[in-house]
């Protein structure tokens, strides 16, 4: 199942300046740029705590490259231009004939409509195509607003306030939260956006299916990376997972 995908060249070397990067991938316009502020200003490599979270993102001895790039990519200020699919082969095949040896950080997004109303975000494959994968519980999801409350929580799953209260604090890039009449909801953003709030691990479809009703069908349900902890530099660790965000009519 294939979908959009948007690409995120950081600015630097031969592509440092966009005027560049607009002539070396054939754009009409200068492209759109994102800035983002890094952890540390020392080096694109990250910081010495950086090698511990590495190790984390390995899976079956191979490195998740696109978590660790994410982490480099993030670690000083840095600027991105994004860019479509055949802009960015043009500036690659540019790249490739005129600067051998030049590699820029590159961040790919797409967007994947699956089962059950859920909008899902998958590193794309290298045909790129987005694929799918089924759901396993339990499932972390990333809870704000009145469901950080364990004595609401527990009153709407039914369960005891001592499971509710085992809420973890954690945080998503990429989304902002928004007013709705008397209600804040959470919507896309730019992908350096933090949204903060708790993480509750759903045990399983029945649970899910509660929270759908609950939260009504003005919300839909998406992917998320979430990151658990009390700060980006206290993370205990990082892992896929849901948010309900407010229904693009």
């Amino acid at each position: 199942m294939s979908g959009p995908i948007d690409y995120y060249v950081e600015l630097s070397g031969p592509i440092a300046e966009p005027e560049h990067l607009r002539i070396f991938a054939e754009l009409q316009n200068l492209p759109r740029l994102e800035a983002a502020k890094r952890r540390d200003s020392e080096s694109s490599m990250g910081t010495p705590g950086d090698d511990a979270a590495e190790n984390d993102d390995h899976q079956d001895g191979e490195p998740d490259q696109s978590r660790l790039e994410l982490r480099r990519a993030l670690s000083h200020m840095t600027t991105f231009a994004i860019l479509d699919r055949s802009a960015y082969g043009r500036l690659m095949r540019y790249l490739a004939i005129n600067h051998q040896g030049f590699t820029p950080i590159v961040l790919q997004m797409c967007r994947n409509p699956s089962l059950s109303g859920l909008t899902r975000r998958y590193p794309p494959n290298f045909d790129g195509t987005c694929a799918s994968k089924p759901v396993t519980y339990p499932a972390p999801f990333l809870f704000y607003g009145d469901l950080l409350d364990p004595e609401k929580l527990a009153g709407v799953l039914g369960i005891h306030i001592s499971v509710a209260s085992q809420l973890q604090k954690a945080h998503t890039f990429g989304f902002e939260l928004q007013d709705y009449g008397d209600y804040k909801k959470a919507t896309r953003a730019t992908l350096f956006k933090k949204l903060e709030g708790a993480v509750y691990w759903v045990e399983n479809a029945t649970e899910e299916a509660t929270l759908t009703s609950y939260e009504t069908n003005e919300y839909e349900i998406q992917e998320c990376k979430i990151c658990i902890g009390t700060s980006d530099e206290e993370l205990e660790r990082e892992v896929d997972g849901f948010i309900f965000v407010a229904k693009v009519n």
